[in-house]
């Protein structure tokens, strides 16, 4: 094993992000279920705060030791605003062909929150493939994805259609949603961890909302 944390474990991954609210989150789920049909039907519209990891070394060797200590790291956290800016497209050069996505706006809450967890994660002994604690700060790129797997001219072609229909927006991010694999491909969510400390079991959903994807390395 690597000493420097970018290691290859296959295990249950691990990931969070933020949830739009269920308005803005039923159009960007039909946008996606237009561009991206392969996807969109076990994808939950998301923002990515943390890369799939594993568990079992260091504190953190099960579920429920991480959702104690996210509950910690999050109790004096304040909701916070996100923004929703413009649409783009970039190559994510690991897989997942060119991607459009929905631009989130980087505003010191959002940097501070994810810069401290992914930190703290590491020292608590979590582990990310491919990928060290201070790279995943320095490469945080957050967004929303609309669509992924596209060749260069269907991603022009989409990115034009949404540029057409895409308004800015923003919501409150009051929470983190956990999310868990098996064998990294399905993702479930399986908690909210509310700023403020509550963690509450997420509600059982159809599968066009009973998982979240999480890139790896977008």
């Amino acid at each position: 094993m690597r000493s420097d944390g970018a290691v290859s474990l296959v295990r249950l991954s691990h990931a969070f992000g933020l949830l739009p609210t269920e308005r803005l989150a039923r159009g960007f789920a039909a946008q996606r279920a237009r561009f991206d049909q392969s996807h969109a039907s076990p994808t939950v519209p998301h923002v990515t705060m943390k890369q799939p990891f594993v568990l079992g070394e260091g504190q953190l060797t099960t579920h429920d030791d991480f959702v104690e200590w996210l509950n910690r790291e999050c109790c004096l956290q304040r909701p916070f605003e996100v923004q929703l800016d413009d649409v783009g497209v970039f190559d994510s050069r690991s897989g997942y062909g060119h991607v459009v996505y929905v631009r989130v706006r980087v505003t010191p809450s959002l940097i501070e929150l994810h810069d401290r967890l992914v930190r703290a994660l590491a020292q608590a002994g979590a582990r990310t493939s491919g990928i060290t604690a201070e790279n995943e700060v320095a490469l945080f790129f957050p967004h929303l994805t609309l669509a992924q797997g596209l060749s260069a001219s269907a991603a022009r072609d989409v990115l034009a259609l949404v540029q057409r229909e895409h308004v800015a927006s923003t919501f409150m991010a009051d929470r983190l949603v956990i999310a868990r694999s098996r064998e990294g491909t399905r993702w479930e969510l399986a908690e909210d961890v509310w700023f403020g400390g509550t963690a509450l079991v997420a509600e059982p959903a159809d599968d066009t909302t009973s998982a979240v994807t999480p890139y790896s390395s977008q």
